[in-house]
Order: structure tokens, then C-alpha cells, then sequence
């Protein structure tokens, strides 16, 4: 069992009036001022140690970072109900980080018994230097994860990426965890790098906003 949405989580988990006072989920979100946003749906027991490559990487590159997770009291097998696809997560302080920064999805990738790190979204820049820089690393099927257009890394006019970790990756090997949060932080600080100025803009303008309106003159 998985929830649709989190509205629907928060009225099934929290109890009537969402008075229940141990919450069988967490949330943060922790505003760097960063141009870039790690973001993982998939925390605590609900893919194990995920969450500790999104903070890990995190730390490195000084960004911004949003989790939801289940809560430590929460076995892995229950935690899967908490399950939330990100096309049907909506929730005020994600959304607001990513209208502000490129966001970076990190989950896992059930379905996939291999070594496999693969990479979707719209952000081409960031996608490509995934995909040449990292041993392992593939490019997703049109329309899976963050190759939706309606996928909220795409929130920018410049888009995000999603990356999806194959069970065969062993995260509870402190080197694949390294080599995973080392191939976050390597690929995206060259990317940032290598944008001149314009393109940095551009890459954080917000959908709807054309160039050379207001918001390329604050920026």
C-alpha cells in the first residue's frame, strides 16, 4: 500500500483532527540560500540509507536539502506504505525551495535488481554530466521520473534530474555510500561551474517568466 497523495497520508497517519502526537513521518527542510536543492521522498526505513547520501552530499555542497521520510520508530516493512510518488507530492516549503533552486531528486529504484544509477529530468546540462562523468550511470525512459514534464524538479525554466538507485547497489556499504554522495557532489559542482552568468539565470528562472523581466534584473 502506498498513499496517492500527502494529503491523503496526513488524514490516514495522523489520526482524527491530526491531534496523534508521534508521527509515523518526518519532515525537513533546510533553506541554504543554495542554487541547487537535494531532495529525497524517500527517507528513514523507507529506502535505508538514502537519506544519509542526501545529507552527506548536502554537507559537501553547502545546498539546500528537503526530506520526507518515516520516523525512527517505523520498521522498513511498514514504512513502505508511506510511499508518495513525486507527481502527487505537493507540500508549501518543497515548492517554495524549488521555485528558487535546481532541484536534485535522489530515491530508489525497486524495480531494478542491478548497479544501476539512472538519471532522468529536463535540466540537460546537469543530466549530461551525470551520464559522462559517473561508472554505471544511465539515461531513464522518456516519461519515467523526472523526464515528466509535471515532475516538480522541472519547476524551473531550466528543469531538474531525478536519481533513481538500483537495489543492486549495496548502501549499507559505506564505500557505495561515499562513491554515491561523492558522484552527487563532484557532478554537480562542475556543473554549477561551468555555467557562465546568463546561464545560471536562466537555469533558475521560474516557469512563466521570460527574459529580461523583473526577475533578471533582481537576479
Amino acid at each position: 500500500m502506498a498513499y496517492d497523495n500527502l494529503e491523503m497520508l496526513k488524514f490516514k497517519e495522523d489520526g482524527i483532527f491530526g491531534l496523534k502526537k508521534n508521527k509515523n513521518y518526518k519532515i525537513e527542510a533546510s533553506d541554504n540560500n543554495s542554487p541547487i536543492t537535494l531532495v529525497t521522498l524517500v527517507g528513514g526505513n523507507i529506502a535505508p540509507k538514502v537519506e544519509q547520501i542526501i545529507r552527506q552530499s548536502a554537507s559537501f555542497l553547502g545546498s539546500n536539502i528537503y526530506i520526507f521520510g518515516s520516523s525512527e520508530n517505523i520498521t522498513e516493512t511498514d514504512a513502505q506504505r508511506l510511499r508518495i510518488s513525486p507527481l502527487n507530492y505537493q507540500e508549501p516549503q518543497l515548492k517554495q525551495l524549488l521555485m528558487k533552486s535546481i532541484g536534485v531528486y535522489v530515491t530508489d529504484l525497486p524495480g531494478q535488481p542491478n548497479q544501476v544509477i539512472q538519471i532522468t529530468g529536463q535540466n540537460d546540462g546537469l543530466r549530461n554530466q551525470f551520464q559522462t562523468a559517473g561508472m554505471g550511470v544511465v539515461c531513464g525512459y522518456l516519461n519515467t521520473g523526472a523526464n515528466n514534464e509535471t515532475h516538480p524538479a522541472n519547476n524551473l525554466t531550466g528543469g531538474g534530474i531525478e536519481i533513481q538507485l538500483g537495489k543492486g547497489l549495496d548502501l549499507n556499504e559505506p564505500t557505495v555510500r561515499d562513491y554515491l554522495s561523492d558522484l552527487i557532489t563532484n557532478n554537480i559542482s562542475t556543473y554549477l561551474g561551468s555555467l557562465r552568468e546568463d546561464q545560471r539565470i536562466a537555469a533558475l528562472r521560474p516557469k512563466g517568466v521570460v527574459q529580461g523581466a523583473i526577475y533578471d534584473i533582481l537576479s
